[in-house]
């Protein structure tokens, strides 16, 4: 399927294509999500909605490469809209004795003047780092959120155990701390600070989230 199809004035026009053996009955069929939905010992990446259509069905006479196109009009929300595709070819021989399936693709519709295509096929191979669950080939998830509890005390400071009262301050004590990456043991991962808490003299818990 075409990764990326800008948007014309009557709409958008896409072409996808299929690898296909003499006699073998197959379809395209294009879904709103991508799935995976596992069927029959198949991965399926598509969900199986109730917004599955299909492209295209038949029975090709010689094997070959078997290229369509379909076209959707203008209608809100066509700019931003990714349909998720895959062939399904019926197949006695295959391990479930019904059905294989095909490579799973995408098509994003824009109405920008072009498109940035990036192929994660796998991210691991074309050197994608971080934190991202690589478990279904051709896709890029982000992996399982971590949490961690970090106490800072700076070792240049010293303890001050007397308040600031009034009449230093008429209008109360308030106190301005800069926190460092590395004051939060950070090792240079981008991380999001979730919350802080603090213990005032002597001992009146505070809690400040942010």
């Amino acid at each position: 399927m075409d990764p990326a199809v800008a948007i014309g004035l009557g709409g958008a026009v896409a072409t996808y294509d299929v690898a296909v053996s003499t006699g073998v009955p197959y379809g395209v069929f294009v879904d709103l999500g991508g799935g995976p939905v596992d069927l029959l010992g198949e991965r399926l990446f598509l969900d199986m909605s109730v917004n599955l259509v299909p492209l295209a069905l038949g029975v090709p006479s010689v094997s070959g490469l078997v290229v369509g196109n379909y076209s959707l009009p203008l209608f809100p929300g066509l700019s931003g809209l990714v349909l998720y595709g895959q062939a399904i070819a019926l197949d006695a021989n295959a391990p479930n004795g019904l059905f294989r399936s095909g490579n799973g693709a995408s098509t994003s519709f824009h109405a920008g003047g072009g498109a940035l295509v990036a192929a994660f096929e796998p991210a691991t191979v074309v050197n994608y780092t971080g934190n991202f669950a690589a478990d279904l080939p051709g896709r890029v998830r982000g992996g399982a959120v971590t949490r961690r509890t970090h106490r800072t005390v700076d070792p240049s400071g010293l303890f001050f155990p007397q308040p600031i009262q009034t009449p230093l301050v008429p209008s109360g004590c308030r106190e301005q701390i800069v926190y460092r990456p590395q004051d939060l043991g950070a090792v240079g991962q981008p991380e999001l600070v979730t919350g802080i808490r603090w213990l005032a003299f002597p001992g009146i818990p505070v809690q400040t989230d942010i």
